[in-house]
């Protein structure tokens, strides 16, 4: 593996932060306040508004006081709205938020820290919150991986996380290059791998963000589609790993994730039962050895019925509450 010169950074590098928004007017102060808010301030602030038709870019410009400055386009999609923020900024770090998401306090702090402590690693990612503003759950999304997989595992899974909780090293995109346009649903995910082919990528084993789960976002509505492209991804990657011999078992699990979402989509949409069992049953015959209890679970669900599965619930509380 190529790795990233060990160039001498400066004691304090300027970071630059890159918000990107569409159609984010109920969102983006949150966003834009979550930066301002950094216990190690960034150096500027750049939100990139790609096309809004609402009152996204009014709300920004109530920041420019602050620093914060809007540039607006017509849209093109995030990949493209991110690289414009690469190019519109000059900071030799660079950081990323989605407009519906937020940083915590200290994610510039720490990041900036483990980059300057590691200066072979070319970006660092963090765990974020989850939260769902509808019926206010909270959850802890883990990402990371052992070094020595990473590359492998990057083919199946992007553990990684998303580019709201990453922090990079700009030369790292002048060497691998940006976010990739044709990539409508896992560009970040794409970057990473090009990334992780020629250099290190570290982790803080703490949340850095909150995700916030916006059913009417363009990843929550086409369910089917972020999975069929996922899958794209995964593949297209496989058929270039070396060792060849790796790539059946790669291939295996590729389609086993694929088939355990499609079954997970099947049963929230309410699509009928077989198709529900057709993918659960496929999932696991697939490949068993990865998150074989959810698999099974499935499974069952898919053949026995929600009901037996609520029945046997219920008889587990009262179980457990005697």
């Amino acid at each position: 593996m190529c790795t990233l010169d060990a160039l001498p950074m400066e004691t304090e590098p300027r970071v630059s932060a890159i918000v990107t928004a569409y159609n984010g007017a109920s969102f983006v102060a949150d966003a834009i306040e979550s930066i301002l808010a950094q216990t190690r301030p960034v150096n500027e602030i750049v939100v990139i508004d790609d096309g809004s038709t609402d009152g996204t870019a009014e709300i920004v410009e109530r920041y420019r006081a602050g620093g914060v400055r809007c540039v607006r386009q017509n849209n093109q999609g995030l990949p493209s709205a991110r690289n414009r923020g690469i190019a519109e900024t000059t900071g030799e770090l660079i950081a990323f938020l989605d407009c519906d998401d937020m940083w915590l306090p200290d994610k510039n702090a720490r990041q900036v820290d483990y980059l300057l402590a590691h200066p072979q690693v070319a970006m660092v990612a963090g765990h974020a919150w989850w939260w769902d503003p509808v019926t206010e759950r909270r959850w802890l999304g883990r990402i990371g991986t052992k070094p020595s997989k990473l590359r492998r595992e990057l083919l199946i899974n992007n553990c990684v996380g998303n580019a709201s909780g990453v922090l990079l090293r700009r030369r790292v995109l002048e060497q691998v290059g940006t976010f990739d346009p044709a990539q409508i649903w896992a560009e970040d995910w794409e970057l990473w791998m090009r990334i992780a082919a020629q250099a290190e990528i570290g982790y803080l084993d703490r949340p850095v963000i909150v995700y916030r789960v916006v059913p009417t976002g363009l990843t929550h509505q086409r369910l089917l589609e972020r999975v069929s492209g996922y899958f794209r991804l995964s593949i297209a990657a496989i058929e270039s790993y070396r060792p060849a011999a790796w790539r059946p078992l790669l291939k295996a699990r590729a389609v086993s994730k694929r088939e355990l979402s499609w079954a997970i989509v099947a049963l929230h949409q309410k699509l009928a039962r077989r198709t529900y069992f057709r993918h659960a049953a496929a999932a696991f015959l697939v490949y068993p050895f990865e998150q074989t209890l959810l698999k099974v679970k499935h499974l069952l669900r898919a053949a026995l019925g929600s009901a037996v599965v609520r029945g046997y619930r219920y008889l587990r509380a009262l179980v457990c509450a005697a």
